[in-house]
């Protein structure tokens, strides 16, 4: 079962669809910290819910 604020943060990555969201936004639009934004983020992709995708620069 997710809490609040897990829902309410994987709402906002897939509503942002493949265009990405960053941790920053996400905090800033649920007045929270970004690192307990990346603390989230991580617990939803150790449940399953997300996976990493790093896009690397040319």
């Amino acid at each position: 079962m997710l809490n609040k604020k897990e829902k309410d943060i994987l709402y906002l990555v897939i509503k942002s669809d493949d265009e990405g969201i960053l941790p920053e936004n996400i905090a800033k639009e649920l007045g929270i910290s970004k690192e307990e934004v990346i603390t989230i983020l991580d617990s939803l992709e150790e449940k399953g819910f997300l996976y990493s995708e790093i896009e690397e620069e040319d």
